[in-house]
Parts: structure tokens; C-alpha cells; sequence
């Protein structure tokens, strides 16, 4: 499983511009992989969505 996570330390706009980055960058990652074949835009949404939030729902308890 895959998980977004910050540490928590540092000055905030740097939190902010790692969300931006991420959010960016997992998206590229997806569409290549549904236009290479490899996932269809439902399987996509899945992973990321997991990614971002619902992997750490499941790890702390929060769904």
C-alpha cells in the first residue's frame, strides 16, 4: 500500500507546494498508465483515491 504522508516539520508553504507536486505528478503517472492500457479511468481514480486518503482512513482508524 501506498500513502501520502508529510512529517509535519518544516515551514507550511513547503507542506503545501509537496500536496501541489503530488497531486501533479500522480496524475501524469495515471494517465500514462490508462493510456498505455495498463488501468481504465475507474481503476485510476481507485489508486489514487487510496493513495491520498483512504489507505491512511484504514491506518488510523478515521472511516
Amino acid at each position: 500500500k501506498l500513502l501520502y504522508a508529510s512529517d509535519g516539520v518544516g515551514i507550511s508553504e513547503l507542506h503545501y507546494l509537496a500536496a501541489v507536486l503530488f497531486r501533479r505528478y500522480i496524475a501524469r503517472i495515471a494517465i500514462d498508465w490508462v493510456s498505455d492500457g495498463a488501468w481504465n479511468a475507474n481503476q485510476a481514480k481507485r489508486v489514487i483515491d487510496a493513495i491520498a486518503h483512504a489507505n491512511a482512513e484504514w491506518l488510523y482508524g478515521l472511516a
